[in-house]
């Protein structure tokens, strides 16, 4: 048997629309419960336990500042500033408590799908982004564009110094 969503919640929330999310701590709040402020109202989920609760609290933050990372750097205008959001979402990745594969994936997805939609940058340009991605690259593997943004890299770089 299948039970349909009704009332409030017959609706999903998308990520996009959650304006905040926090940890309810007064006095007599109820117990492990999060508040997510969307537009037009709050609403209030309440977990098992602490431990369940923090999960929810930490992977809701993480999904926001994802999406927040994708929209930024989907359009991007000076570089100067992408390279620092580049390395400020490998050091979220990086810092992270959650334990999933795609806290570190997702980050090199963003970059990879940056650098297959932009071909007009500099030798500078690839190198700093490379050393920024470094560190996720240590432990796992590149998404397929970007594993051949490495081969013209690669290409460009025996190049110039051959």
């Amino acid at each position: 048997m299948c039970v349909q969503p009704t009332g409030y919640m017959e609706n999903s929330i998308s990520y996009s629309a959650i304006e905040d999310v926090q940890l309810l701590s007064w006095e007599n709040a109820p117990k492990y419960c999060l508040q997510l402020t969307i537009p037009g109202g709050t609403v209030l989920l309440q977990a098992a336990n602490s431990y369940l609760r923090d999960q929810w609290f930490h992977s809701l933050q993480w999904k926001k500042k994802i999406y927040k990372y994708k929209k930024v750097l989907s359009n991007p205008s000076r570089w100067e500033v992408v390279l620092k959001e580049i390395r400020t979402l490998v050091d979220m990745a990086l810092t992270s408590p959650l334990q999933d594969d795609s806290i570190h994936q997702a980050p090199l997805e963003i970059v990879s799908k940056l650098l297959s939609e932009n071909n007009n940058l500099t030798t500078q340009d690839h190198e700093s982004i490379i050393v920024a991605i470094a560190p996720l690259l240590e432990n796992n593997h590149p998404p397929p564009d970007l594993c051949e943004f490495f081969c013209k890299v690669s290409e460009q770089l025996s190049e110039i110094y051959l």
